[in-house]
């Protein structure tokens, strides 16, 4: 077991002070344009929890070339050499393409994140601008079934990264603010969408999985725009995939068994969707699928207990 785990890729690098030189100028950019810019309030994962603000400045990175400067600071941190699918942009430039800049704000009670990815991002790289002392809690974690968890509690200045496709997260702050710029890396155009990320493509992703075939997320990204697509057969396939590499992921098992329901095979939908619920799923239409799947087949107290939790998830009363 010990050779195996050795023979594995990290799940993440942790470059301490990788970013030292360029606080200065990271410091002038989230005050002067965080201010100016709308931010979203967003969460990731299982989490319906507001966690943390964000606000996009890729545009502006591009524009003044601290993206070129960022990617000289980040570059040491591709440890899985996925970056040097970087498209015309690194040959062009000597660094990938800027898919996004954010900064990041979590703030303490903001609630937890939870586990996500960032599709065909080649590399994801988290830059801390906090000082020591201004926060508690907030370590970055990355997390690969089975078990795999690796973490990183940053100092300001350094850089933690990761392929952007494997499932990470923050953990709550627990005081104070802590303060991140993250760059996402990738073989598409430099910053094609100044309010957001850009949308994942099915091309871009398949690229991805070439550099990590058996990747449970990039399987099911594919998946879900194959199913998209009117391909059901093709989706379904994917997702069995995918989810043979992480059986936890209740968003490819809730696809699939859409999926498998429209296909009339009603007790492999049903088998999904419990395994979803019964993981404590608090998404409504979990509980409103199994509870008419189980009407269908007459398990009448089985189905209004699945309503129940249905409109407790929604906010209502439940009884």
């Amino acid at each position: 077991m010990a050779a195996l785990a050795a023979q594995q890729p990290p799940l993440l690098t942790w470059r301490r002070g990788g970013a030292a030189a360029l606080l200065e100028e990271i410091d002038a950019l989230v005050a002067n344009h965080c201010d100016a810019h709308a931010c979203a309030l967003r969460s990731f994962g299982d989490s319906s929890d507001k966690a943390h603000r964000a606000w996009y400045l890729q545009r502006e990175a591009v524009a003044s070339g601290f993206a070129d400067r960022l990617w000289a600071c980040c570059a040491a941190c591709d440890a899985w050499g996925v970056t040097a699918r970087g498209g015309e942009a690194f040959r062009r430039r000597g660094r990938p393409a800027l898919r996004c800049l954010e900064v990041l704000r979590y703030d303490a009670g903001g609630g937890a994140l939870g586990l996500h990815d960032d599709g065909e991002t080649l590399l994801t790289t988290s830059l801390m601008v906090s000082p020591a002392g201004a926060f508690e809690g907030g370590a970055v974690e990355v997390a690969r079934w089975p078990g795999r968890l690796e973490r990183a509690d940053p100092a300001r200045g350094d850089v933690v990264a990761w392929r952007g496709w494997e499932k990470h997260r923050v953990a709550p702050v627990t005081r104070g603010a802590r303060v991140v710029v993250v760059a996402e890396w990738w073989a598409g155009p430099d910053a094609p969408r100044a309010d957001r990320r850009a949308a994942s493509t099915e091309p871009r992703l398949r690229s991805a999985l070439e550099l990590d075939p058996a990747s449970p997320a990039l399987l099911a990204a594919v998946a879900h725009l194959r199913a998209a697509a009117g391909d059901a057969e093709g989706a379904l396939a994917l997702y069995d995939a995918s989810l043979a590499g992480d059986p936890t992921c209740g968003a490819a098992r809730f696809s699939r068994a859409l999926l498998r329901a429209q296909a009339r095979d009603f007790a492999g939908a049903e088998a999904d969707l419990a395994a979803v619920a019964n993981a404590g799923a608090a998404d409504p239409d979990v509980h409103a699928q199994l509870g008419a799947l189980q009407a269908r087949r007459g398990a009448v107290d089985e189905a209004a207990e699945s309503f129940r939790l249905a409109a407790v998830a929604r906010g209502g009363a439940g009884t």
